[in-house]
């Protein structure tokens, strides 16, 4: 595909599109597509030759709305609509942190982030971040304050990590103490730490096989993870 025809496809955070009920339609019409992939690999009643043959159809079907790109589109262009701050997962996320972090202050409550309460730094690790929707939800006022990772296998935006979770989820799982850990005297050296949220906004939708999605969910769970 060419420069042009790439333009042409999305566009600036998918100026393509002329409403959300359109970008919308593209999302689910891109976990569709996927799910009929998942499908079809684990479709036993077909021979590895119609396999083949069914995979480069579904392909071409995708690869004629633009592929990748254009959900990636899609993606940004109902996160930057006024009339639909729901699917921003950066406003969203902030929001319901300063929320909980507000209320964790003003009612001394025990809720899940106390023990960050003191420093005010919740590390964030979004998966499938895209480009970094954070930005304009965030400034030096903000509490708490978010110390993110930005992950994404296509990113659009250069404080994006380009990695795929579960290779990301793994590498970072070996190089890990949990807090169960933390008084081990043989603990290695130069840990990295658990994260106190992780995002999947759309994520889970975009895997296509439900064995994945569960590996996925597993990772998450994972006490040198969160």
């Amino acid at each position: 595909v060419g420069e042009d025809e790439k333009q042409e496809a999305g566009g600036e955070k998918g100026e393509a599109f002329k409403s959300t009920e359109e970008s919308r339609e593209i999302v689910s019409w891109f976990h569709m597509m996927n799910k009929r992939l998942a499908q079809l690999e684990n479709d036993a009643s077909v021979s590895e030759e119609q396999r083949a043959e069914k995979r480069r159809e579904l392909m071409v079907e995708i690869s004629s709305r633009g592929g990748l790109e254009t959900y990636q589109q899609a993606s940004m262009y109902g996160a930057s609509t006024s009339n639909n701050a729901g699917f921003n997962a950066g406003l969203w996320v902030t929001q319901y942190l300063g929320s909980l972090w507000r209320k964790e202050k003003t009612e001394s409550s025990s809720c899940w982030c106390s023990a960050v309460a003191q420093t005010c730094v919740l590390r964030v690790l979004d998966v499938g971040a895209i480009d970094n929707q954070y930005a304009h939800h965030l400034d030096a006022r903000s509490q708490p304050n978010l110390d993110l990772t930005l992950i994404d296998i296509e990113p659009q935006h250069p404080s994006v990590r380009r990695a795929d979770f579960f290779d990301f989820a793994h590498e970072h799982i070996t190089t890990t103490t949990s807090p169960a850990e933390t008084n081990n005297t043989h603990k290695r050296k130069n840990d990295a730490q658990p994260y106190d949220v992780i995002v999947l906004s759309l994520v889970l939708n975009f895997v296509g096989d439900p064995r994945d999605r569960g590996r996925m969910l597993a990772f998450c769970s994972h006490p040198r993870l969160l």
